[in-house]
């Protein structure tokens, strides 16, 4: 990995981001541990920066790609934006002063000083690879990589939290393209975070007939109405099956999963009609058993886990926001320094963050 960064801020196509600001849960520092990674070929030092025990990162269970074996120590940090304070001689996309996504302190699928990537992006320097110079100068290595496809320019004009909230709403709008027509049908959306809210409101953008959104707490579930939610079922003092059909007069023709909670494979095929789709977006432990076991017993429902590309949908989800057309202070909710990052974690168990943002200027 230092290698790589020498050559990309040296002599090849790459660029520094400094200031790197996180929009993302905060679910991914652990109190209390935190640690300084410097490259010795980088021009910039990287300042102090949070490690976690693997299988706490992002709390994606048994997700697979996450960089490397569970236990391993990782940086996590997947959602960032920055500002480009250095370029390398053979960059063409990027220039100085540009503001720019996901820049990552260890390259996904890396390692250095001990210290694996969990998406790398916690730092307050990150390294952009300019995959399209890497291409011309004959190294397509990175022309179709996940995290290179994703690093590009913000709009001119977007603030740093417009910029960084965009990513999140951006995967949730990409994975809501791929789900089969919506309008004028039923949906059933299962999950009262960032996810739940904003795909609910790409469904209502599609023309979804309802959109009745299932949740636990009452606050949650009174702002999936800011999101254009129809109705809300608090699934603690309700029978969801019995709410649902009262609400819709009938059974849901779409039912999403946004979570991250394994019971919703059983509660999702109680509320949809034969032929219904049911759609997974959330994350969590022994997915893959349990979606096995779920397609073996419920044969009548299609069951889809549609693809997330926000790079596909960025420039317009940042047009949205810049219309005024997504109900952003509603989303991001919260802002921390790195230094408050106890208060985040405080604030997020106490369930006061939707979507968290970490400064490390």
């Amino acid at each position: 990995m230092r290698r790589v960064a020498h050559d990309a801020v040296e002599a090849g196509a790459g660029a520094v981001a400094e200031r790197a600001q996180l929009a993302r849960e905060i679910v991914a520092l652990l109190p209390g541990e935190k640690r300084h990674v410097a490259g010795a070929g980088e021009r910039r030092a990287m300042a102090d920066v949070a490690a976690v025990a693997g299988d706490q990162l992002l709390r994606l269970g048994d997700h697979a790609g996450i960089g490397g074996a569970v236990g391993r120590r990782r940086l996590p940090g997947r959602e960032e934006g920055g500002e480009v304070v250095e370029i390398g001689a053979k960059v063409r996309s990027f220039k100085k002063g540009d503001l720019v996504t996901r820049p990552v302190a260890i390259w996904p699928g890396t390692a250095r000083d001990g210290l694996f990537s969990g998406w790398g992006g916690y730092a307050e320097y990150g390294i952009v690879r300019d995959r399209i110079a890497m291409a011309a100068d004959g190294d397509a290595s990175l022309e179709r990589d996940y995290t290179a496809l994703r690093e590009n320019v913000v709009p001119a004009g977007m603030s740093v939290k417009e910029a960084c909230a965009a990513l999140s709403l951006a995967e949730t709008a990409s994975w809501t393209w791929n789900l089969p027509p919506i309008a004028n049908r039923n949906v059933v959306i299962a999950g009262t975070g960032s996810a739940g809210f904003s795909i609910a409101l790409w469904c209502k953008f599609a023309q979804a007939k309802n959109v009745v959104v299932l949740g636990r707490r009452d606050e949650r579930l009174s702002a999936a109405c800011t999101f254009g939610a129809d109705a809300v079922v608090n699934v603690k003092r309700k029978d969801p099956a019995s709410a649902v059909s009262g609400i819709l007069g009938a059974k849901a023709d779409i039912f999403i999963e946004a979570a991250g909670a394994k019971e919703n494979l059983t509660l999702g095929p109680s509320l949809l009609a034969d032929g219904g789709v049911f759609a997974l977006y959330g994350v969590f432990q022994g997915m893959a058993s349990n979606i096995a076991q779920f397609k073996e017993i419920n044969k009548d429902i299609l069951f889809m886990q549609p693809p997330a590309n926000e790079h596909l949908a960025y420039r317009w989800t940042c047009d949205m926001i810049r219309r005024r057309l997504i109900p952003l202070d509603a989303f991001m909710t919260h802002s921390f320094t790195i230094d408050d990052y106890p208060q985040a974690f405080a604030a997020l168990e106490r369930g006061e963050v939707v979507k968290g943002m970490i400064t490390f200027a």
